[in-house]
């Protein structure tokens, strides 16, 4: 075994935890931003479940968040065991790949985070485990990995997902100025870069809702029926099927086959998207700016009135479905037509003039990514970013003063 570091970015989903070695690429000029490539070492492990454990509900799971009250027991701490198991052997399965045991560790996940950011506090598919991070180092080193810094805090997947979008070669961030990512799996991960800049969406409350928050339907939200899994979940009950799902049943792929439930399914996605997209770019136009209680070490978090989106980027298994040349019909035209339809119907000039393109969307300016290990290369940064050594100018970047 090697004592050399190993840069490893952790991508903690709802349903399995990816882990990837990442390395640093030399910059090709002085003005380019940090460039951070995948390595040869990677591992995924699928979650075990603890039978009848159910999130609580969010309600439930917010007002302890507030209350500082987070005493996950019963089912709920079995859960958080696995989880947290099986991230540590995700981890062990990529340093012994690389024939490494000196760690340098990134970790995003889903849902909300503690104060200290080292655990999260309420998540809607998964369960709370407040001491996250204490725990995984704790596994890590009865394994007999050593890291060469505590891991600086949980970043959220949507953060992690952009900077990995900014920072790789392939990613459909680097060099925009101005851009809002989504990515769909389980969930919805989002992000915006501002002025060159990457900022989550934990650091803009107040600002902008989740998608989870959004309300589509009686009973539903945004997240509901945009993402993969809420997508999953309806053709399961159109069909009459089982979950999960098995791959070919996945209802992207069933559309492709002509299958019309499907393909209903997608449009009412891709008419999701449209209205999700149009609530970002109106709270862009008024702008934001937050007096350094949610951005924390005395920083601003701001927005300036009237900011355009250069380009929006649809990542992660979203990505592939608006990529996808035999889903055109089902998604991504239907996407662009319900964006170009409701930027319309907002009546803001200056939205139409820099959206449209006549009556139809701009070209370019929807982008599928199809980089899955955006937030395992986004994680990895912004631990960089936590330690203070980002290669080159990777602090260019940071979350904060806007």
């Amino acid at each position: 075994m090697s004592d050399e570091e190993l840069l490893i970015g952790v991508d903690g989903g709802a349903s399995e935890v990816r882990a990837h070695e990442v390395v640093r690429v030399p910059r090709r000029s002085a003005g380019e931003g940090p460039t951070l490539g995948l390595g040869a070492s990677s591992a995924s492990t699928l979650y075990d479940k603890a039978r009848g454990f159910r999130p609580l509900p969010m309600a439930s799971q917010l007002l302890a968040s507030e209350r500082g009250k987070i005493d996950p027991k019963g089912l709920e701490g079995a859960q958080g065991r696995l989880w947290l198991e099986a991230g540590a052997r995700t981890i062990q399965a990529v340093a012994a790949q690389a024939g490494r045991t000196r760690l340098r560790v990134g970790v995003c996940m889903p849902g909300l985070k503690t104060r200290d950011g080292r655990g999260i506090a309420a998540i809607r598919n998964g369960p709370r485990i407040p001491d996250y991070l204490d725990r995984l180092q704790a596994l890590l080193a009865s394994a007999g990995l050593s890291l060469a810094r505590p891991i600086g805090r949980l970043s959220s997947d949507g953060e992690a997902c952009a900077r990995g979008e900014d920072a790789n070669t392939q990613g459909s961030l680097r060099g925009v100025p101005c851009a809002y990512y989504v990515g769909g799996g389980t969930g919805i991960a989002e992000a915006l870069k501002v002025e060159g800049r990457i900022v989550g969406l934990d650091l803009l409350r107040g600002f902008l809702r989740k998608a989870w928050q959004m309300e589509s339907g009686p009973g539903r939200n945004l997240e509901d029926v945009l993402s993969p899994r809420g997508m999953n979940t309806a053709y399961a009950q159109a069909s009459r099927r089982k979950l999960p799902l098995s791959a070919d049943d996945f209802p992207e792929r069933r559309a492709a086959k002509g299958d019309e439930h499907a393909a209903g399914i997608l449009k009412h996605a891709a008419e999701a998207l449209g209205e999700l997209v149009v609530d970002r770019m109106q709270a862009l136009r008024r702008g934001f700016q937050d007096a350094g209680a949610v951005g924390g070490k005395g920083s601003v978090v701001r927005i300036p009135a009237n900011t355009f989106l250069a380009r929006v980027v649809v990542g992660q298994r979203l990505g592939t479905i608006l990529a996808d040349p035999e889903l055109e019909s089902c998604f991504r035209g239907p996407a662009e037509e319900a964006l170009a339809r409701r930027i319309s119907a907002t009546g803001d000039g200056a939205l139409r003039k820099h959206y449209l393109e006549g009556a139809s969307l701009r070209a370019g300016l929807l982008v599928p990514s199809l980089l899955r290990a955006a937030p395992a290369v986004g994680a990895a940064a912004i631990e960089l970013l936590e330690a203070g050594d980002a290669a080159g100018s990777l602090e260019e970047t940071t979350h904060a003063p806007f």
